[in-house]
């Protein structure tokens, strides 16, 4: 069902200035925003004036169109001219290559939901369409009344003020645009720290695939070759010797696997509650029960928690940065002197730096720095351990927006930097 809702001749510029206006105040009842009625009367400006400039004069027709329960805005603009000559070839014309008149056709099309256009010796129709939104603003008959009754009784309003009128709606239109760019600038900033973030998560997998198949495939194949001669062979020296082998193979194998397991576990665990922490209270918690397990009875520890005494964070993750780092400590001791270990707290930037430094075996970073953190990598393989510490220690830190600087030199020792960012309240 289609009912016309306003008719404007077309004879003056006078005449284009009010179909503009007409066609913003239609498009503003059926509750079009601001930026979209500004391109769709933008296109039916266009549109009539090529009726004024080349039929000399026509007239504009504003239809409010029911589509079942949906509605659409149909502007029908019609001159009695000569006809466009080669349309076809003007409507395929590019802005962004063809610079000469004749593009106002092409606009409109492009600033409308719809457009059709026929043209002969006889004049010019064009028909221009702007959807409704269902949800934009209630429509039935009594309201499409009050439009028609309102446009009819609307006072006369001079060029003058009608150019007012459509500054302040630039004005306006301005400042939306403007906001809407800073949210787009926002939601910009927000995929490419996702992206980076993707980025970095993907290395990580990468990594972490490449690890876990080489740790894997080592025992495996030394097993299935055991097993394989074990089966051939009925000498009991050499079928010990490749139960001995299983037997490693199997330990180094529990070992990877427990390994993947506590990363799968770090992976899988979300947001986790933080609360205040106190730094010497957790060291001194994880070194008696290390001293312990290692046999060792005394460990000469320095500490200086004055600049920075607390931090909010996940305590469990201060937890295992103090026992992985013990752990290391201890075991990868030098032989040549007993083991000191020194930890402090400062602060730089929005940083809590908690740093700690031993004086063992230390690592060469040339040769080592870049598969220092990396899963299942270890740097004497006479010591017990996984390799899995560092991984795990790091992936804590970053997680948090955290960093982790080495410092280390053969046989002198090690010291690591933890740069924590604390965790804000809606974290906690």
């Amino acid at each position: 069902m289609t009912t016309a809702i306003s008719v404007i001749e077309i004879h003056n510029e006078i005449d284009l200035v009010l179909t503009h206006r007409r066609a913003m105040q239609i498009c503003k009842f059926a509750g079009i925003g601001l930026a979209e009625q500004t391109r769709f009367a933008t296109a039916v400006s266009e549109i009539c004036r090529n009726c004024l400039m080349y039929g000399n004069s026509g007239k504009i027709t504003y239809n409010l169109v029911k589509m079942g329960d949906e509605y659409k805005l149909e502007v029908i603009v019609k001159d009695e001219g000569k006809g466009i000559k080669d349309l076809d070839a003007i409507l395929l014309r590019d802005p962004q290559v063809y610079k000469g008149r004749g593009l106002g056709i092409v606009f409109a099309r492009k600033l409308s939901d719809g457009f059709k256009i026929k043209s002969t010796s006889g004049g010019t129709t064009v028909i221009l369409e702007k959807y409704i939104a269902s949800n934009a603003v209630p429509i039935n008959s009594l309201i499409i009344k009050g439009w028609i009754l309102h446009l009819k009784n609307e006072p006369v309003v001079s060029a003058y003020e009608e150019l007012k009128n459509r500054n302040v709606q630039l004005i306006q239109l301005t400042e939306e645009l403007k906001t809407e760019k800073l949210k787009v600038d926002q939601q910009i900033d927000q995929i490419k720290e996702l992206n980076a973030i993707l980025e970095t998560r993907n290395a990580y997998l990468q990594q972490f695939t490449y690890s876990v198949s080489h740790e894997l495939k080592t025992p495996l194949t030394s097993l299935k070759l055991s097993i394989t001669l074990l089966q051939e062979n009925k000498n009991h020296i050499l079928q010990q010797e490749l139960i001995d082998v299983i037997a490693r193979a199997e330990k180094k194998l529990d070992k990877t696997v427990t390994g993947i397991v506590n990363i799968l576990e770090l992976q899988s665990k979300g947001k986790q509650a933080a609360k205040t922490v106190l730094f010497e209270e957790e060291l001194l918690d994880v070194i008696d029960p290390i001293k312990k397990h290692y046999g060792i009875d005394a460990i000469h520890l320095i500490t200086d928690f004055n600049a920075v005494k607390e931090i909010c964070y996940v305590q469990a993750y201060i937890s295992s940065i103090f026992s992985n780092l013990l752990s290391n400590a201890v075991k990868y001791r030098s032989d040549e002197r007993p083991l000191a270990i020194a930890v402090a707290t400062s602060r730089r930037d929005n940083y809590i730096i908690l740093t700690f430094m031993d004086n063992g075996e230390g690592i060469n970073l040339i040769s080592n720095g870049d598969t220092l953190f990396s899963p299942f990598t270890r740097f004497n393989t006479s010591k017990e351990g996984n390799g899995i510490g560092l991984y795990i220690v790091k992936n804590m830190v970053e997680k948090n927006g955290g960093k982790i600087q080495v410092e280390s030199l053969p046989d002198k020792g090690t010291t690591f930097h933890f740069f924590l960012k604390e965790y804000e309240l809606e974290q906690v």
